[in-house]
């Protein structure tokens, strides 16, 4: 019977192709529409600037104008990403310790407006690369543009200063590494090396035939005894020379004991000197009466001699315009000019010495340590420490420490570590200081050769000087700064601007000389 039921090929091989309505477009993909959609605004923008080539001229002007319009955005997306290309080719380069070249890239860097924390980080790593390679000066030259409140930045700094007085040590430079190893006490044993460097220098000192100078230096310092004999070993290179160095009377170990005991009593009498009862700004002059009050004469447009109301005072100090007074309980007055800041120690205390430089005030706390406010800061004195006295003058300052070493912002000042001293004055690059003998020292080669003098004080002037028997020595710089200084009594303290003058007697009475154009020297009535 036959099939009358309808039937297809089944869809598959042989079967024949679907035939297309006429008319019907092909269909096209998902993927191909999103392409032609993706490219319809470039094509509507081409169409568009069809409209304007029409003829050879035009087309040429319209293709520049595109082709100008193209290099402005690929500029500006170049500009955009080009500080994170600039990053991640630094990073490279200084995990591949290329140093030199990431330097000077950073640099380019930060003036370009890079990160700050990032141009840090990599300073620092930089830093660490310059200290594993030796490179101290330049870690510290790198490491002095960063945030020196970064804990990492003060980690590494340390380090290279301790790895830099190793260096000088090394080499035979035992002052400076003194000094690095001294302003580094708190750090691994750089206090015992310390000590090593001051050895050291005494037998230096020793052995060019200056035995005095070495004595002073062994009783400069707490250890010396069991230090001497490592330091003899480094200075001579050799055991059989160290053992006839401290077998003699002079280096031994029993000796340095005893040079201690015998300075003991000077000691204490440089502890028992007082100043401070004088000051000197720059046109106004200041002074502490026996009870505890103050008066002040001179310029006063910015306040600086509005000390009526002070009470309790032990000690005045005064800078170009600006005069501070440590109270009894550590606390401590200010007036005056504070437009660097120089007035912000309303929160000082357990302070037992001020001094001023012409725009900072310091102040020495009772545990030995120094802070400062003011024009410069004077971030150096973060690592002064057993601090015994301060002094301050125009653009630097300068301490005592230990058994009378010193130390000053300004390196012309700064003397050479041998030389011990009972009192210390400081202005600019000129430090003048007495020996526990009374000579005068002085970091200018040009000063005078004074004995027997009991205080000092320095000026852009010339130097100034009271002696024991009560007379004032003075050296000025030039004949023409010379007031003419007749005494009328016996001087126990002397302070100088530079321009003027002023002694406190015996008696109490003050005696001023010099510029008085605003008054500073109406001192006559005061009896302190």
């Amino acid at each position: 019977m036959k099939n009358t039921r309808s039937s297809r090929p089944a869809a598959g091989k042989g079967a024949p192709a679907v035939r297309k309505k006429a008319g019907q477009r092909p269909a096209v993909s998902r993927k191909r529409r999103k392409k032609k959609a993706a490219f319809r605004p470039f094509s509507q923008l081409h169409g568009w600037l069809n409209r304007y080539r029409t003829t050879p001229v035009r087309t040429m002007v319209v293709n520049s104008l595109v082709a100008m319009v193209a290099l402005i955005i690929l500029i500006a997306i170049l500009g955009a990403c080009w500080p994170g290309i600039r990053m991640a080719r630094l990073k490279k380069m200084v995990a591949g310790g290329e140093i030199n070249a990431a330097v000077e890239e950073l640099n380019g860097a930060e003036k370009d407006g890079a990160d700050e924390s990032t141009v840090q980080t990599l300073r620092q790593k930089l830093a660490s690369r310059m200290l594993a390679g030796g490179r101290m000066d330049d870690a510290l030259a790198l490491l002095a543009l960063t945030a020196a409140d970064d804990a990492e930045t003060a980690r590494l700094t340390a380090e290279a200063r301790y790895q830099k007085a190793e260096a000088l040590y090394a080499e035979g430079d035992y002052e400076e590494a003194s000094r690095l190893f001294y302003r580094l006490s708190g750090m691994g044993d750089a206090a015992s090396r310390y000590v090593d460097s001051v050895c050291a220098l005494a037998i230096e000192a020793y052995l060019d035939g200056d035995t005095p100078g070495a004595h002073r230096l062994l009783t400069s310092v707490d250890g010396a005894e069991e230090h001497i004999r490592r330091a003899a070993l480094d200075v001579t290179g050799s055991e059989n020379e160290a053992n006839a160095l401290l077998s003699g009377d002079a280096l031994n170990p029993e000796s340095i004991r005893k040079l201690k005991l015998d300075s003991q009593a000077v000691l204490e009498a440089q502890k028992s000197l007082q100043g401070g009862r004088i000051a000197a700004g720059s046109r106004h002059t200041v002074g502490l009466q026996s009870d505890g009050t103050v008066v002040a004469v001179g310029d006063n447009t910015y306040g600086q001699t509005d000390v009526s109301s002070w009470s309790g005072v032990i000690q005045v100090a005064a800078g170009a315009r600006h005069t501070v007074g440590l109270k009894s309980d550590g606390t401590v007055f200010a007036t005056g000019d504070n437009s660097r800041g120089q007035l912000n120690v309303s929160d000082w205390t357990d302070i037992k010495m001020i001094a001023c430089s012409d725009y900072d005030t310091l102040g020495l706390k009772n545990d030995g340590t120094v802070v400062t406010t003011g024009l410069h800061g004077y971030s150096d004195v973060a690592d002064w420490h057993n601090v015994t006295s301060i002094s301050g003058g125009s653009y630097s300052a300068a301490c005592l420490y230990g058994q009378g070493m010193m130390l000053s912002t300004h390196k012309g000042a700064q003397m050479k570590t041998g030389v011990l001293l009972s009192q210390l004055s400081v202005c600019g690059p000129c430090a003048a200081g007495v020996q526990p003998d009374g000579t005068l020292v002085c970091s200018w080669d040009g000063a005078p050769v004074w004995t027997e003098i009991a205080h000092v004080e320095t000026s852009t002037t010339g130097i100034l000087a009271v002696t024991n028997a009560g007379e004032i020595r003075t050296h000025f710089f030039r004949a023409s700064d010379d007031p003419g200084i007749q005494l009328n009594g016996k001087a126990v303290e002397i302070a100088s601007s530079g321009t003027h003058h002023v002694i406190l007697l015996e008696d109490g009475r003050v005696q001023a000389f010099g510029l008085n154009d605003a008054g500073q020297l109406n001192v006559n009535d005061w009896q302190l």
